[in-house]
């Protein structure tokens, strides 16, 4: 790894990330979420009316790709792995219809609440990867945390970097998830003014891997937007908008 490379990679997470909700409002295209066209309710987990149990809560990241197929999901937060496996096998009966930008499908990440209340219809939302943050809850059996990136104990810094393959110029904003292992998940682009240079930055940022996030010393979830500013294929910084 060019120490370059390595410098300007953590150059960026200092002085580009954007906070969720505070992200700025770019000039450029931005994308047309993914939305939900079809889906099945998921079921109160039999287990948990057993013992008791009553309510629960389960926050997934899902990205569906052009053709509108899951690709991945990543369990954001859980109450229980029971209400986790409900929640995604309901997922996978779901359809969805792809992001657009410039009118091209394109990948992108949206993130489904399940709140699951005993006798109850299921409540469901879908979220832009920008909207509000995730409730927390504090039923004990298996949780899954999802911690805002600000919130971190620190930084997690790039340990594994890559830059585009192609000698595209321009800005791009990206989103994406750290999971518990330091992997990137759900990249999805959020504005560009170019099809194939998001494109291009959503292909880079999959091959990164991060320090594993954490909070008071233990493994979370987390999710960055970051503005990448692109000079004949190479990275460099740009502003983020936080004045």
């Amino acid at each position: 790894m060019k120490r370059s490379l390595l410098i300007t990679a953590i150059s960026l997470l200092y002085t580009v990330w954007l906070p969720v909700g505070k992200a700025a409002e770019l000039e450029n295209d931005r994308v047309k979420e993914v939305s939900v066209i079809d889906q099945t309710k998921a079921r109160f987990p039999g287990a948990m009316r057993v013992v008791g149990i009553e309510e629960g809560f389960v926050s997934v990241a899902v990205l569906v790709d052009e053709e509108g197929n899951v690709s991945d999901t990543l369990v954001l937060e859980s109450t229980g792995s029971a209400f986790t496996n409900s929640a995604l096998k309901a997922i996978e009966e779901w359809s969805f219809r792809p992001a657009q930008l410039q009118g091209s499908t394109v990948p992108s990440s949206a993130k489904l609440d399940f709140d699951f209340r005993l006798d109850e219809e299921l409540r469901w939302q879908i979220q832009a990867p920008a909207q509000a943050d995730i409730t927390h809850t504090t039923l004990s059996e298996d949780p899954i945390s999802f911690t805002p990136f600000d919130e971190l104990d620190r930084i997690p810094l790039p340990i594994r970097i890559t830059e585009p393959n192609s000698f595209r110029s321009g800005s791009a904003t990206i989103e994406f998830y750290i999971d518990e292992t330091g992997s990137v998940r759900c990249p999805s682009v959020i504005s560009s003014p170019s099809l194939n240079l998001g494109r291009e930055l959503v292909d880079t940022v999959v091959g990164w891997s991060f320090e594993i996030p954490l909070k008071s010393g233990r493994p979370t979830n987390t999710r960055v937007r970051q503005t990448f500013a692109c000079k004949d294929g190479k990275l460099s910084s740009a502003s983020n908008g936080n004045d």
